[in-house]
């Protein structure tokens, strides 16, 4: 089975709290299971003002599933890129 999570904002963008762990330990489960392929599809934002730096999550990164960034262009968490890579 294939899972895409779609979120405004993941992990590491600490600047939203409990949301951020929460949806990382969703994925992490499911990523455990065999037969579950996890893709998280997320922008780089980390709060007003501020973006996660998306060359050292990906160095610190050792999870089973993969993440893609989309940058942030408008307020508050809104990446056109991430709408065109739904498809």
């Amino acid at each position: 089975m294939k899972i895409l999570f779609v979120s405004p904002s993941f992990y590491p963008a600490f600047h939203y709290g409990g949301p951020i762990f929460i949806n990382r330990s969703f994925c992490e489960a499911m990523a455990r299971h065999e037969a579950v392929q996890v893709e998280v599809l997320t922008t780089d934002s980390n709060g007003p003002g501020q973006r996660i730096d998306v060359s050292t999550a990906r160095q610190n990164y050792t999870d089973s599933y993969e993440i893609n960034y989309c940058r942030r262009l408008l307020l508050p968490d809104i990446a056109p890129g991430l709408l065109l890579r739904l498809f």
